[in-house]
C-alpha cells in the first residue's frame, strides 16, 4: 500500500510507508503539548465508604476480592465495558492500577470508559498514561487524539493519528480521523485525500464515504459528492449522514425532488437531528420557501396549522400536489 498512498501535508512532512522509518522521537518528559490533566477522582474511596458512587454489594466485592491478580480485573473491566456498565468497568480497570500502577491496557479500558461517560478530560489523561507506559502503543495514540478531537484540540489530534500510522501506516480509522480533523480546520483538499487514503485501505467503511462526500460538498463538487454518500449508502441504508448529506447536495444545484426525498430519508432514521440541523442549514436556503421543505420540517407536536388552508398539500414548480403522491412519486423517483 505504500507506494499508492498520495503525499499529505502534515506539519511540512509527507505521510507515507516511509514514516517508519523516521519514528517520531518520544521522550517520556515531554510528550504532550499542555501537560497531563489532573488525575479523575475515583468511583470510591475505601478510607470514606459512605461516599462510595457504587451499590454497597458491589463496593464489598471489589474490596473482599481485592487479591486477584490485574489481568483477571482488566478482563473484568473489559466485560463490563460491553455491557454498558462503564462506572462498574471504571472500578475494575481501577483496582488493577492499584495492583500494577503502569498497566497499559488498564489505563486504556478506563479511558474508554470515561469517554463513554462524557468525561473527556479525565479520558484524555488516561491515555496520556498509556502513551507514557507504552510509547509505540498505537492504540493508546488513536484513542488519545479521538479524544482531543471531542475538545476541539484538532492540531494536536492531527498529529496523534499521524503517530499512529507511523506505528501502523495501513490503521483506516486514523486516515479517516485524521480527515475529520482536517475538515474541522477547513484543509478540504488534505481531508479528502485522508478519506481517500482510508477508502484505499477499506473500501467498504461507510464513513470514510459519507466524510469525503461532506469535504466534496463544502469543495462544491456537488455530483462527486452525491456518488460518495450513495456508496455510504449502499454500505449502509440506515445512514442519517449520508441521506442528510445528499440532501444538502440536491438542494445546492436545485434539485427539489432530490433534496426532499434524501431529507425524508433523513427524517425516518433521525427526526429530530434532521430538523434540528435543517433549520439553521444555509445549504437549503435555495428551497427554503418550497412548502415541500416547510411541510417536512414541521414539528409534529408544534399546535400551528401546516401551511393553511390545505395541510396535506404540497407545492412544487407551481402546482398544487396531495402528499400521498408526492412522497410516492419520491420513491419511484418520477420526474414531474
Amino acid at each position: 500500500m505504500g507506494a499508492t498512498f498520495m503525499q499529505s501535508d502534515l506539519n511540512g512532512q509527507s505521510i507515507s510507508l516511509v514514516l517508519q522509518d523516521n519514528p517520531l522521537d518520544v521522550e517520556t518528559t515531554n510528550v504532550f503539548t499542555h501537560g497531563f490533566a489532573p488525575p479523575p477522582i475515583p468511583l470510591f474511596n475505601r478510607s470514606q465508604p459512605g461516599r462510595s458512587l457504587l451499590k454497597p454489594d458491589f463496593e464489598a466485592t471489589i474490596l473482599q476480592n481485592i487479591s486477584r491478580d490485574s489481568k483477571t480485573w482488566i478482563e473484568q473491566g473489559y466485560g463490563l465495558h460491553r455491557l454498558g456498565n462503564y462506572e462498574e468497568a471504571i472500578v475494575c480497570f481501577e483496582t488493577a492500577l492499584e495492583i500494577c500502577p503502569s498497566l497499559a491496557d488498564a489505563w486504556q479500558g478506563k479511558g474508554i470508559c470515561l469517554g463513554e461517560l462524557g468525561e473527556s478530560e479525565a479520558a484524555l489523561y488516561c491515555f496520556e498514561q498509556v502513551i507514557v507506559h507504552q510509547p509505540n502503543n498505537y492504540r493508546g495514540w488513536h484513542n488519545r487524539g479521538k479524544a482531543l478531537m471531542r475538545v476541539a484540540r484538532y492540531d494536536d489530534a492531527i498529529t496523534c493519528f499521524k503517530r499512529v500510522l507511523q506505528l501502523k501506516p495501513e490503521n483506516y480509522k486514523a486516515w479517516y480521523n485524521r480527515g475529520m480533523c482536517l475538515d474541522k480546520l477547513h484543509h478540504l483538499e488534505q481531508a479528502l485525500n485522508s478519506f481517500d487514503q482510508a477508502l484505499m485501505i477499506k473500501p467498504d467503511c461507510y464513513y470514510a464515504w459519507s466524510g469525503r462526500g461532506n469535504a466534496l460538498i463544502k469543495l462544491h463538487r456537488s455530483d462527486e459528492a452525491i456518488y460518495s454518500f450513495d456508496r455510504s449508502i449502499d454500505l449502509r441504508t440506515h445512514n442519517f449522514t449520508a441521506w442528510y448529506g445528499k440532501a444538502t447536495c440536491y438542494a445546492q444545484i436545485y434539485q427539489v425532488v432530490g433534496a426532499i426525498g434524501s431529507l425524508t430519508q433523513a427524517m425516518n432514521y433521525s427526526p429530530q437531528a434532521t430538523r434540528s440541523l435543517a433549520k439553521d442549514d444555509l445549504a437549503f436556503d435555495i428551497i427554503r420557501y418550497e412548502l415541500a421543505f416547510q411541510s417536512l420540517l414541521k414539528d409534529p407536536e408544534s399546535k400551528n396549522p401546516a401551511s393553511p388552508p390545505m395541510a396535506n398539500v404540497l407545492q412544487f414548480s407551481g402546482r398544487r400536489i396531495p402528499l400521498e403522491l408526492y412522497v410516492k412519486a419520491l420513491q419511484e423517483k418520477i420526474q414531474w
